[in-house]
């Protein structure tokens, strides 16, 4: 069995000992600050799996060929449970709306696990690995934000994504963040949000990211549609009507 492997089986006997949090996630009783959060301590107890693997398989440090083979297909085994949460915390998003479109999810940012491997390669395996992990797989639910809001405003809904500041993870205990506090605010378009850095994070960082989705005016006024059953294209066509 390749080392990818051993450490495959590992973070996924972790996420399958959670399955208090998948009948949280099944029941459709979870927020998206609730799944940033559980996302986020499930992301830091997956880092330390990885960075005691890496410290015990690797202990002279990893070459960039063996942390391409063992970095990415990790991180795959995160996005999964993270975009599972996620999509669930979406799906609340739609229902409180009155809304049937599909909760999308966001492609595995495969760019994002390579760059990871490559600097740990780089740089040697330390304790920032636990905090480079824990914001890679939070990181994916602020995506599902996003994919969804932009699916969303291009459908003819009203959007907003809110960023606010929390003194958590590496912002506990010390002062202010500048940089986090440059990104928090609320935005009602999706393209602005992304300008502005509102789903940037740096490592170890506990901001949380909300999205909340209104359907038009217009569409509660007018008895004859049936907007909450139809594509996303479909209502962009009705839109532009």
């Amino acid at each position: 069995m390749s080392d990818a492997s051993v450490l495959v089986k590992q973070l996924e006997a972790m996420r399958d000992n959670t399955q208090r949090l998948s009948k949280m996630a099944a029941s459709g009783s979870i927020s998206y600050a609730e799944a940033g959060k559980r996302v986020s301590q499930y992301g830091q107890s997956a880092g330390r799996t990885i960075l005691s693997f890496l410290k015990e398989n690797f202990p002279d440090g990893i070459a960039e060929d063996d942390a391409l083979e063992l970095i990415p297909p990790a991180l795959r085994v995160n996005y999964k449970y993270a975009v599972n949460l996620a999509t669930s915390a979406q799906e609340q998003v739609n229902k409180k709306a009155r809304i049937k479109l599909k909760a999308l999810s966001p492609d595995f940012n495969e760019e994002k696990a390579v760059n990871m491997a490559k600097h740990i390669a780089d740089t040697g395996i330390t304790d920032d690995v636990v905090k480079l992990v824990q914001a890679n797989a939070r990181s994916v639910v602020d995506s599902t934000i996003a994919v969804n809001a932009n699916a969303h405003e291009n459908a003819g809904l009203s959007v907003r994504v809110i960023r606010k500041y929390d003194g958590v993870g590496v912002h506990y205990g010390r002062d202010a963040c500048e940089w986090c506090l440059e990104r928090q605010g609320e935005w009602e378009h999706v393209a602005d949000a992304q300008a502005d850095g509102a789903f940037e994070r740096h490592p170890g960082c506990g901001c949380e990211i909300i999205y909340q989705t209104t359907r038009l005016q217009w569409q509660s006024q007018s008895r004859g549609s049936n907007w909450t059953n139809i594509s996303i294209e479909e209502a962009r066509q009705r839109r532009r009507s």
